[in-house]
């Protein structure tokens, strides 16, 4: 269907186009116009939304976070 019925049909429909008629956007002209393609680039970890803490289970605990003082209480 692709590579033999829309190439048919874009021939069709671009004979009978106005002048004045501009082209549909692509992917392509959309990525063109907001400056060509990005590197990724991670951002900093800002920890937990919620606790404030860190993500990674190594880390030092925080006093108070998590459920307040007693979450961080060893040996509880």
């Amino acid at each position: 269907l692709g590579g033999e019925v829309v190439p048919v049909l874009r021939k069709e429909l671009a004979k009978d186009r106005p002048e004045g008629v501009a082209d549909a956007p692509t992917h392509e002209s959309l990525v063109a116009a907001a400056g060509g393609a990005r590197e990724a680039r991670p951002r900093p970890n800002r920890g937990d939304n919620v606790t404030g803490g860190s993500p990674y289970r190594d880390s030092a605990p925080l006093a108070g976070a998590a459920f307040g003082a007693a979450a961080t209480r060893q040996g509880a």
